[in-house]
This record gives C-alpha cells, sequence and structure tokens, in this order.
C-alpha cells in the first residue's frame, strides 16, 4: 500500500496587535503520517517542547479518523439531567394569557423583566392531572407564536480524566504570561460558583452572582473554580497559570443542588444569567454546559447577541453519535470540542457540522479542594478560544461572530481532513497574547 505523510507545523502564530516573532528554536512539530484512506498510522515529533514524545501509533481511541472501525461505548447522552419536572417557561408572553393561566392549569412560580435583553421571562408549573408538553400544545395552538418551552436543566461539559500533567498553554503558544495579562479586558463565564479563596484565584478580580431558583441552595464550586482558573488564575510557582490573570472574571452561577449529591442549571438561571452579562458589556462569554435545544434560550440568545454578547461553548461530551448539545450548537455561538497531547480528539467529545475550533481539553492540570487536578472534556477546551476572543473584542474586533471566526481561522493549525470537518471543525487555534 503506498503512504503519504502530511505535516501539520505548530508554529506560534501571533495576533495581528502584537508584533511578529520567528519561530523558537524550540518549538513542537508535529508530523502526521497517513494512509491513502486517510487513516492516521503514527507522528512524529520534533522539538525541545515534545522531548518525551516518541514516534509510535496513534491510540485507535483517540485516533481523528471518524471511519475508525473499532467500537467504544459511547458515554451518556449529552443532558441526562431531566427538565425541571411540571414547569414550563415563557418568554414575552401574551397579554390575553396573563388572566388565562388557570385556563391552561398553570400557576406563576416565578419571572422575572431581564432589562437589558427586554425579555419578560415567566416560570410557571403545571397543576396536577396535565402533563408540560401537553400544556405546552396547547399553549402553541391557542396562541401561534408563543415563545414557550419545558423548563430544561443542564449539565457540565465534563469527562473523566486519567493520565499525568500536561500544559496545554504550550499547545496553543501561549507561553507564560505576566500576571497584567489581559488587564482591561472583562470575561464573562455561565458556570457554577467560583471558590474564590483558592490560592489559584486569590488576588484575581473576579465579580460573581448567582442565579439560582427560589430556596435553593448552590451546587459545589468545583467545575467553576477549575473554568475561571483556566480563564484568569495567577501565574504559579508550578508553572501553571490563567491564560489572563489581569482580566476582570464576571461570574454567573446558575447550577443549584439537584438531590443529595447532584446539580443542574436550570434555564431560568441562564436566562438571568446573559442579562446580567450583557448589562456588565463582557467581551466574551464562556460557557461549558450542554444540554438539549430550547426555543426560550435560542429567543434570549438571539436579544443577547444583539446587544453585543459575543459567546463561546463546550461542544458536549456525548460521544461521536450523539445529538448536537446547546448552547454550542446555536449558529450565532462558537463551538469548541477537546484534543489531547497529540491532539487528536478526545473520544467521548460531540462531532458534527458545529463544530468551530479545537483546544485542550484532555488532561488539563486545573486547581481542586486537594490543590491540583486533571481535568479532562469539552469544558476544559473553551476557555482557551473564549479567552483568545476576548482578546480580539478589546482590541475593537467587531462584536460579531461571523467576523471573529474568520479572524481565529487565520490562526489554526489544520486537524484531520483539510478544511473543516465535524471531528476538529477548522483545528487548533494558536496564538501569542500580546502581553
Amino acid at each position: 500500500m503506498a503512504y503519504f505523510s502530511r505535516i501539520i507545523i505548530a508554529i506560534t502564530v501571533l495576533f495581528v496587535f502584537a508584533p511578529a516573532q520567528p519561530a523558537a528554536a524550540n518549538d513542537c512539530i508535529t508530523v502526521f503520517h497517513y494512509d491513502d484512506q486517510g487513516n492516521v498510522l503514527r507522528t512524529t515529533t520534533h522539538g525541545d517542547l515534545c522531548k518525551e514524545d516518541k514516534d509510535e501509533p496513534v491510540p485507535e481511541r483517540a485516533s481523528p479518523n471518524p471511519n475508525s472501525k473499532k467500537k467504544t461505548k459511547p458515554p451518556r447522552a449529552p443532558n441526562k439531567v431531566p427538565p425541571v419536572p411540571n414547569q414550563i417557561v415563557i418568554a414575552d408572553p401574551p397579554d390575553k394569557l396573563l388572566n388565562q393561566l388557570g385556563r391552561f392549569g398553570l400557576r406563576k412560580i416565578d419571572g422575572e423583566f431581564l432589562r437589558t435583553l427586554d425579555v419578560n421571562v415567566l416560570v410557571l408549573v403545571v397543576e396536577p392531572g396535565r402533563t408540560a408538553k401537553k400544556v405546552i400544545l396547547e399553549l402553541r395552538k391557542a396562541f401561534p407564536g408563543i415563545v414557550v418551552d419545558l423548563h430544561h436543566a443542564y449539565d457540565l461539559s465534563r469527562g473523566a480524566s486519567t493520565k499525568k500533567l500536561l500544559f496545554p498553554a504550550k499547545m496553543i503558544g501561549w507561553g507564560r504570561v505576566p500576571r497584567t495579562c489581559g488587564q482591561g479586558v472583562k470575561v464573562g463565564m455561565i458556570d457554577t460558583g467560583v471558590d474564590k479563596s483558592h490560592p489559584a484565584l486569590i488576588g484575581r478580580v473576579i465579580i460573581q452572582r448567582h442565579f439560582l431558583g427560589k430556596k435553593k441552595k448552590p451546587s459545589d464550586t468545583e467545575h467553576g473554580t477549575a473554568v475561571a482558573a483556566i480563564l484568569v488564575g495567577k501565574p504559579l510557582p508550578d508553572g501553571t497559570s490563567g491564560l489572563l490573570p489581569g482580566a476582570t472574571l464576571y461570574a454567573a452561577n446558575i447550577f443549584e443542588r439537584a438531590g443529595k449529591k447532584g446539580k443542574r442549571g436550570t434555564m431560568y438561571g441562564i436566562l438571568k444569567g446573559i442579562d446580567w452579562l450583557a448589562t456588565v458589556r463582557v467581551h466574551v462569554v464562556n460557557m461549558s454546559i450542554a444540554g438539549p435545544p430550547n426555543s426560550i434560550f435560542s429567543y434570549v440568545l438571539k436579544k443577547g447577541i444583539k446587544k453585543g454578547l459575543v459567546m463561546v461553548a463546550a461542544a458536549g461530551n456525548g460521544g461521536p453519535r450523539a445529538k448536537p448539545a446547546w448552547p454550542a450548537a446555536h449558529p450565532l455561538v462558537a463551538s469548541i470540542t477537546a484534543i489531547d497531547q497529540r491532539m487528536s480528539v478526545y473520544r467521548f467529545a460531540n462531532r458534527g457540522s458545529y463544530i468551530d475550533f479545537a483546544a485542550p481539553g484532555v488532561n488539563v492540570p486545573t486547581p481542586s479542594r486537594r490543590g491540583r487536578a486533571f481535568k479532562t472534556g469539552t469544558s476544559f477546551a473553551s476557555p482557551y478560544v473564549a479567552a483568545m476572543t476576548a482578546l480580539l473584542v478589546a482590541q475593537g474586533r467587531q462584536r460579531d461572530m461571523g467576523v471573529l471566526r474568520r479572524r481565529l481561522k487565520q490562526y489554526v493549525v489544520d486537524l484531520g481532513k483539510p478544511g473543516r470537518d465535524p471531528i476538529f471543525g477548522w483545528g487548533m487555534v494558536r496564538a501569542r497574547p500580546p502581553c
């Protein structure tokens, strides 16, 4: 069989607002060896940054080849968190409906006018004897065009991690940055709460608000703390650092306790979080959450985008056959998948035409309650592209995802099939900040 090699050179590419520099001698060059069917046979790495890597076959489980014949059991679907029982959400309800709630077996339990987005949101409970899905059908028939849906709950886009230390900033060419890198940049995130007392976050500028249901308690802060540290964590003696330690982080906590050890982020919490982040005019919103499509979510996302919000989201960890995860699948949101240090896709990452870019998301070093942990999942990949996007917007780039996608494409290392593909999107974005 005839073989050929495709060479992908991972050089340090600089944003247009940073002075260009030649590639350093110790950059890591990865050569992917393919057969004539497009299957990856092995990789060869060259350079000081990857001295420990050896020329060896690419593990089947991490192969970027979508036609791999080896079967892997897919993990749980991207949204196993059930909707809030017997509840629906309506955006901008018709005036006539407000006087007829009893007719449809509905009772208002919460609601708020989101001033920045100019959206009135109602949370309603369905009385016993009726189902939420049936009531939604009745409302759509009685009020054509009404924006109503189940009160969906959303999960965190995280997976399991089992390997040794990985320093992802080297992969994306970010390098070490000073504590002031990102000053003047405002980064938003929708996640769990953040433990601002963690050593990786002490001294960082973090403004946090909670958007939970009435009488609900916040869930643990481990996931949100990890994502916050990737975004704005201070440089530590072990060499790890947040991408923009000088930035201001606006953290919207939407996750509340569900059961003894569970957690869920509700649609109502997400809507209020988006409204707050639109009010404070963050340069980007990172959403490391995943769930099903929802008409209310789509309606409010469009409102937020019209107000200038720029959103980056995790692609989801449902596996190659999973349905598209939202909000990443929304066309006006950048969708980020996860790759490992060999630039192979995370085996449980979602795939599809909505994938935009890839970033490190396997065995990413993050803070934990015990000091240091290694996290895996598209949750931990999206902050890397979010940080790059925030810098572009802060430097005056148009708050338009189409424009920003085109700009980010200029800094990609193409992975998988040439051009955009459903596994890696356009490829891994690699850039160095002007810090």
